[in-house]
């Protein structure tokens, strides 16, 4: 992923990135709301403000989290910059997305670069179910469109994002149906059950044995 740390120079990485995803969906997202990022970054930027005005990772005000992963402490913030990889239909071209960063500027040499842009071959049609994308783009331009192609098909499934992101057209390109929103939660409650029944299944054992 092309989020490192937190740092100041990555959140100032991350808000670049936003600013180009901003200018470039308007004429590389495939269908729907074209805006839907622009108010997406607002949104977001106003549980980042809280977050460093206020020093804390918790509650809702601050985070943009309601409805959490019980296994994971972030922000909606970071889930967006760390788009992950492994949870969904781009997790078998996870190595070849995880190498983007290769085309971060004055970081990597042109073998690399060129490394980059042939591993990107094999998840191209991938892409292109989400965003218009040649992989001949600049190497910013590239960075951009796969990972809004990775937000957008994170809103296709249970994940994180899709359960908090606000079911508004302001933000997504689909809205999602009532049943749809339904089933995200009745699977996120399965979720919760079985990390509770684990988390006592190991106070057994440690009380008793086994």
């Amino acid at each position: 992923n092309i989020f490192h740390d937190d740092t100041a120079e990555n959140k100032l990485l991350c808000f670049k990135i936003w600013i180009n995803i901003g200018t470039t969906e308007q004429k590389r997202i495939i269908s729907g709301n074209k805006n839907c990022f622009n108010f997406l970054q607002k949104y977001c930027n106003r549980f980042l403000e809280n977050e460093l005005q206020n020093m804390s990772y918790e509650g809702f005000e601050n985070t943009g989290i309601k409805y959490p992963n019980p296994r994971l402490e972030t922000t909606l913030f970071y889930t967006l910059s760390n788009l992950d990889l492994y949870d969904g239909i781009f997790s078998e071209y996870a190595y070849n997305i995880g190498k983007l960063y290769y085309l971060e500027e004055g970081y990597y040499n042109r073998a690399e670069k060129d490394y980059v842009r042939r591993l990107l071959e094999d998840p191209k049609d991938l892409i292109n179910q989400y965003v218009i994308f040649s992989n001949r783009e600049s190497d910013s331009e590239t960075i951009v469109l796969v990972n809004l192609a990775l937000y957008l098909e994170s809103l296709t499934r249970n994940s994180l994002l899709n359960r908090n992101i606000p079911n508004d057209l302001k933000f997504r390109v689909n809205l999602l149906s009532e049943k749809e929103m339904q089933d995200l939660f009745d699977e996120k409650e399965e979720e919760k059950v079985s990390t509770i029944s684990l988390e006592e299944l190991r106070k057994l054992i440690d009380e008793y044995g086994g």
